[in-house]
């Protein structure tokens, strides 16, 4: 046995070794010139200044900053409510930098016109945090929503911009509302049986159902509210966002989100942890509060393991999301996906899953503003896939962009290709990169506002292929490989049609013939469908008349065609390979007609499902078409190196949308983006939200009419 004194001396040595090591560590990633993390965790990055906004002492949003602009016209994160006072607090959280000023710019939201800036005088400092006051000049008009932005500069960032918008308010509600909603929120954990919060709900017959908890609004069922089956605890903060405001003589109306984390046990016993968002909209009259909106967004924290990755499907949990899209390589061996911003790659044949990039985020809010896809797999395991939004990379600090990725399962690595900087936020680009987003022979090309970009990785050179498309005049095969489009960019007056296989960078043409019109109208799988319009019958009818379809393999050999005499056709919808034809004849609709396109062959290794446990209830899934090999043990890998580079930035110029398109915005998030105003009210009748056009002025708010069905 040791002595004191010896035992004294080790633990001393122990003691020096361990702090050696530390410093070590701490040396070793100083000395680092590129930005490399383990996949299990955040990237770490220069933390840029955090601000947020209060409302009399009461904490109403979080502001976060970037290092490039913005559209401002688009960007709906949050809005700042300013008491009657005009008078309205800010606290900025330093992360080690120190700030030097800050600017502030007050814009219209009609037509983006300056209408007041300055600068912030006076700031006091609480340890870590700069506190000022922003105070409304006279010439903000109580009740009417601005444009919001600060220009901080710091001694490690000469620009850094927060985005919000600002209302003056003609009264103090905020508070009393903020207390109600949470008040709510925390009912719906303790509840178990019929109370008063059930008259707040609106249940609809029209709810396809009442089983999945990954979303429930106002519509949903009493039992839904109160978490159904599972016993769910609320962990750890919340965070209050105020998301809209609008200001009426009958009484005023905000929209908040409380995003929180909760947990819960499995039919398994394990305990599993969601990222929850809560979208209330509150309106005050006489005094009162209530609830014209309300929606639940549930995030499973996913990981892969043992217990949720099967012989037959991955569980993928509860999810907010109505569809999982995923990538599979030609031969079947490999699929990956990404899952709230995480990616993950699935080796079918030796039974291994990869996690080859984890935002980790810890909100709600942090998925949607980064967020990943899985753009391609080959069969070797190297998988394409993007990093959008808000980047998380050391070398690419509070900009806002897409970084293209590759993996490679043999070193077990993602290594950047380029990095893409854009003023869109990712939740729009989430509508726009859904058309197109494919990596080929060292080039990658996507759309955004209907114009095909291409950027070669290697020279880093940026172009566009074809701009500002007509709507329905393009389209890409399902594996996202070949893309068609009408060379002249409208629908319904071209010769010519391009198809481009992305893949190889080769194009070929498909031309009309002498008094003929041709349109791109689909793809099923790689096959490619075109109508032909006879001039003639265009003039007769007094609209694109589409006699005739046709269906080539992607070698634009012919593999069928459809002609009935005297019918034209409107439009199609192709729905698992069948083609379901909208069809007029003398100026009239006559009965749809169908038909099935089964030359393709290539068999899906993966499909999206559901499926019910009895707690959780609907559950996301992969399901595979064969059973993976009984005889053989799951190997989950280590995670791997990520390493985004310092050079990989490519010089990009996006071009602005020529028609008019309409932002839908509810729940606290953007919907949809369309091009028929119509349309994009219809959405955000049914999402209590609101439609602004691309310039950002508002068009229609459920507000204003609430009793509208």
């Amino acid at each position: 046995m040791f002595s004191k004194k010896v035992k004294n001396i080790i633990i001393a040595i122990i003691m020096i070794i361990l702090v050696a090591g530390v410093v070590v560590g701490i040396v070793s990633r100083m000395n680092k010139t590129d930005d490399s993390y383990n996949a299990t965790s955040n990237a770490v990055y220069d933390n840029l200044p955090t601000m947020s906004a209060y409302y009399k002492g009461t904490k109403v949003g979080v502001i976060y900053g970037y290092t490039n602009k913005l559209d401002e016209a688009t960007e709906r994160k949050n809005i700042v409510v300013i008491p009657p006072s005009r008078s309205t607090e800010f606290r900025i959280k330093k992360n080690d930098n120190e700030i030097e000023s800050i600017k502030y710019e007050i814009k219209s939201t009609e037509d983006g016109r300056l209408v007041d800036n300055g600068q912030i005088e006076k700031m006091k400092q609480d340890g870590n945090v700069n506190i000022f006051t922003y105070h409304a000049n006279a010439i903000v008009e109580t009740g009417k929503e601005y444009r919001l932005r600060f220009i901080v500069s710091s001694n490690k960032h000469k620009e850094i911009n927060y985005y919000s918008r600002i209302i003056v308010s003609n009264n103090e509600f905020v508070q009393k509302q903020i207390s109600f909603i949470k008040k709510f929120s925390n009912r719906t954990f303790t509840e178990t049986q019929n109370s008063s919060l059930a008259a707040y709900l609106e249940p609809s017959e029209r709810l396809k159902s009442n089983d999945n908890l990954g979303n429930v609004n106002i519509n949903s069922s009493y039992t839904m509210l109160i978490w159904g089956t599972m016993s769910a605890t609320k962990i750890g903060k919340t965070q209050v966002t105020t998301r809209e405001c609008v200001i009426r003589k009958n009484g005023n109306s905000c929209t908040y989100t409380l995003n929180y984390q909760m947990k819960a046990r499995n039919a398994q016993k394990v305990t599993e942890k969601y990222n929850v968002a809560e979208t209330f909209t509150v309106w005050t009259y006489m005094g009162k509060e209530y609830l014209i909106g309300y929606n639940r967004d549930v995030n499973q924290i996913w990981t892969a393991n043992n217990n949720n990755i099967g012989n037959s499907f991955i569980d993928l949990g509860i999810q907010s999301e109505e569809y999982l899209d995923h990538v599979e390589s030609p031969k079947g061996r490999y699929i990956a996906y990404a899952i709230n911003g995480d990616v993950y790659l699935v080796d079918l044949e030796e039974k291994s899953v990869y996690q080859i990039y984890k935002l980790g985020a810890r909100s709600s809010e942090e998925s949607e503003m980064t967020r990943a896809k899985a753009v391609s797999v080959n069969d070797k395991g190297i998988v394409d896939y993007m990093i959008y939004g808000y980047s998380r990379a050391n070398n690419h600090k509070g900009r806002n962009g897409i970084s293209i990725m590759r993996f490679n399962a043999k070193e077990n690595k993602s290594t950047e290709q380029a990095f893409i900087p854009c003023n869109t936020s990712a939740s729009v680009l989430d509508k726009q990169l859904q058309t197109l987003c494919h990596v080929g022979d060292g080039t990658l090309y996507l759309m955004v506002e209907n114009t095909i970009y291409f950027a070669n990785l290697k020279t880093q050179e940026w172009g566009i292929i074809v701009s500002n498309l007509d709507n329905d005049s393009f389209a890409v095969s399902d594996d996202g490989r070949i893309l068609a489009y009408n060379s002249n960019a409208t629908k319904e007056n071209s010769d010519e049609i391009t198809v481009l296989n992305l893949d190889t960078g080769n194009k070929k043409t498909i031309s009309a013939k002498s008094g003929e019109k041709i349109s791109v109208c689909g793809f099923t799988g790689n096959n490619l469908i075109y109508g032909i319009a006879q001039e003639k019958d265009t003039k007769k009818q007094g609209r694109f008349a589409i006699s005739e379809l046709v269906i080539t393999s992607d070698k634009l050999e012919e593999k069928k065609r459809y002609y009935k005499p005297g019918v034209f056709i409107d439009e199609i919808e192709i729905k698992d390979n069948i083609i379901h034809i909208k069809r007029f004849k003398n100026h009239k609709k006559v009965s749809e007609d169908q038909i099935l396109d089964n030359t393709e062959e290539n068999a899906a290794a993966a499909k999206f499902s559901y499926y019910t446990d009895d707690i959780k209830m609907k559950e996301m899934a992969l399901s595979f078409s064969k059973k993976l090999a009984g005889d053989k043990k799951l190997t989950i890998k280590t995670p791997g190196e990520v390493e985004f580079k310092s050079d990989a930035e490519i010089k990009s110029d996006f071009e602005k949308a020529k028609a008019t398109k309409f932002y839908v915005y509810g729940y606290g998030k953007l919907q949809d983006i369309c091009t028929s105003k119509n349309k994009a009210i219809e959405i955000a009748k049914k999402k209590y939200g609101l439609v602004v056009n691309n310039k950002g002025k508002k068009i229609w708010t459920k507000e204003e009419h609430y009793r509208e069905k």
